[in-house]
């Protein structure tokens, strides 16, 4: 599928001003995956405000620095793509598992519980940075046929949560009111005329600019709270190991299996961004094997830094795909970016009080974004009865699981933290009914 481009993977923005516009609109996309896992945890296991908005900042200032890393590349480390990194939701289930059994043994103490997750995910990463550099493998098991279902379905699976946020937020009281559609929508109408019909950084910018408008309509609409901004901090130094660490082995199984999840996940996403950057990724299979490396080991140092593990985001492919900006020197701009707004909190606040419907209007566009490029991929397959078999059976698994979270409600824990993700089901019934379908016709499916 042919890529038009406004800038390259290697290409830098003009200027300054430009440059920080386009980091921007990764910021916008990220912001509220990035921050939400920290906010699970530490309301989960019962940290203070203090702590809570600690944690928070610690996050932001990791995720900057370890994608400033993966853009740049060094050594055998770091995709040298624009992927974003941020918390991974994966990891929520087994954590407060963990957190809740540490609790117990610990005498109620969050502090301690919360050094248990930590140890967990320490360990875990380093398994995560091991398996990635068998990308030989991976790239076996990973044909166009298995890349289209995999990049499909992250575009099809997350759409739900653009949905509620366009509605308002799951769970909001005034959810999928008149008021909350309408500013999802003027959000959703400016970004597409932009794209379509603005010129320069109108048209690259165009997330930008519709989420900037969706503040300013918000604002007359009254839906816009500027109170967390003036209750914010104004500086956060990080403290490494302010909990401490706890390793037990009952503690690091279940991290062990979320980091292979989540290895799944990111070659999925690896693969996307590649797709869209207009790199070949069997020529330059070293970027994947870095993306993986560098995977494990920023959630190493995070876990270092009293955050949990972190992931590449596929809502900034979805930007990507979108505005043809796939400059990686753009998203160095973002993590740095976010590093500042971890060392000043009152920056973070800034994009933290974005109404849900304003980003739902830009995600709807973004994460279809991401699945029409998938479809795209289909292109490349030869459409014999195995391959529409392995299509029709991976989408419909990934959406299953997507939709009707219950069905798995019976079955282990174990096997629910696998499996809950569409994405990873999805993409693990494609793998599996390729290689059978390799093995059992010589190569022909």
């Amino acid at each position: 599928m042919e890529n038009k481009l406004v800038l390259q993977v290697d290409e830098k923005p003009g200027s300054l001003s430009t440059w920080v516009l386009l980091s921007l609109q990764h910021i916008f996309a990220a912001f509220s995956g990035i921050v939400t896992v920290p906010i699970i945890f530490g309301s989960s296991l019962g940290f203070n405000t203090l702590e809570m908005g600690e944690i928070i900042s610690d996050m932001l200032i990791v995720s900057g620095v370890i994608t400033i890393f993966q853009c740049y590349g060094f050594g055998k480390f770091g995709s040298k793509l624009p992927q974003v990194m941020g918390s991974n939701f994966t990891f929520i289930g087994p954590g407060l598992a963990i957190g809740g059994a540490a609790i117990a043994l610990n005498g109620g103490s969050p502090q301690g519980a919360y050094g248990a997750i930590l140890g967990a995910s320490l360990i875990g990463a380093l398994v995560q940075t091991i398996l990635g550099s068998f990308t030989d493998k991976l790239r076996e098991i990973f044909p166009p046929v298995v890349q289209g279902c995999v990049v499909s379905l992250i575009g099809m699976t997350i759409i739900g949560v653009a949905v509620d946020w366009f509605a308002g937020g799951f769970g909001a009281p005034d959810y999928g009111s008149p008021s909350n559609l309408l500013l999802g929508f003027s959000v959703l109408a400016i970004t597409i005329f932009l794209n379509q019909y603005g010129r320069g950084i109108f048209s690259s910018g165009a997330i930008f600019f519709g989420i900037l408008s969706g503040y300013i309509i918000a604002g007359i609409m009254g839906k816009l709270d500027l109170s967390p901004i003036l209750s914010a901090g104004y500086i956060h130094l990080p403290r490494p190991l302010k909990y401490g660490m706890e390793f037990k082995i009952q503690y690091i199984i279940p991290f062990v299996i979320a980091y292979l999840v989540a290895l799944v996940e990111s070659t999925g996403d690896t693969l996307a961004c590649g797709k869209v950057c207009g790199v070949d990724m069997e020529k330059e299979g070293e970027r994947l094997k870095g993306a993986l490396m560098w995977g494990g080991m920023g959630s190493f140092v995070g876990a270092l830094f009293n955050v949990t593990p972190t992931t590449t985001f596929s809502q900034n492919t979805g930007i990507v795909s979108l505005t043809g900006v796939a400059s990686r020197w753009v998203v160095m701009g973002s993590g740095i970016l976010l590093v500042l707004m971890g060392f000043f909190p009152k920056f973070s606040a800034l994009v933290a009080v974005m109404p849900n419907p304003v980003l739902g209007g830009a995600g709807v566009v973004m994460f279809g974004m991401i699945a029409a490029v998938g479809i795209g991929i289909f292109r490349e397959v030869d459409y014999t009865k195995g391959n529409m078999i392995i299509v029709g059976i991976s989408i419909s698994a990934g959406l299953a699981v997507t939709l009707k979270p219950e069905v798995l409600s019976k079955l282990p824990e174990f096997v629910r933290t696998i499996l809950s993700s569409g994405i990873t089901t999805g993409t693990l019934v494609a793998v599996f009914l390729s290689m059978m379908f390799t093995k059992f016709k010589g190569g022909e499916k």
